[in-house]
């Protein structure tokens, strides 16, 4: 009987250490795969020199891949106007010196109730 007890419990053991390694696998590539993207998305606006439909294309993309994304333009004179929705974008970003981009992305793992959002931030120049 004793071995039996054993056995059931070297099982569950084995079952929660195998479904949250891959919880926290999970949450690693998805973490992976927002730093590509946020990157990606950097380089895009540095290279267009913030472009409207760079910034537009971003945000469109970030929202089908479940991301919220939110510029920041950091204008010449001093000024900053924040936008984090799509007809928030300003049509004329020709003043614009720089962009905050900040990427917030959801971490879940259910079977341990976590549900967060992480945030990535970086600057186009």
């Amino acid at each position: 009987m004793s071995q039996i007890i054993k056995a059931f419990t070297g099982i569950f053991m084995m079952l929660f250490i195998m479904v949250t390694t891959v919880g926290v696998m999970r949450i690693y590539f998805e973490t992976v795969q927002a730093q590509n993207f946020h990157a990606s998305l950097l380089y895009e606006l540095e290279s267009s020199n913030h472009a409207l439909s760079v910034l537009k294309n971003g945000m469109q993309v970030g929202k089908l891949l479940n991301y919220e994304i939110e510029y920041s333009f950091i204008k010449e004179g001093g000024g900053v106007v924040v936008c984090a929705k799509y007809q928030e974008i300003p049509r004329n970003v020709d003043d614009v010196e720089d962009v905050e981009v900040v990427l917030r992305y959801p971490v879940q793992l259910g079977f341990l109730g976590i549900d967060t959002k992480q945030e990535l931030i970086g600057y186009a120049r």
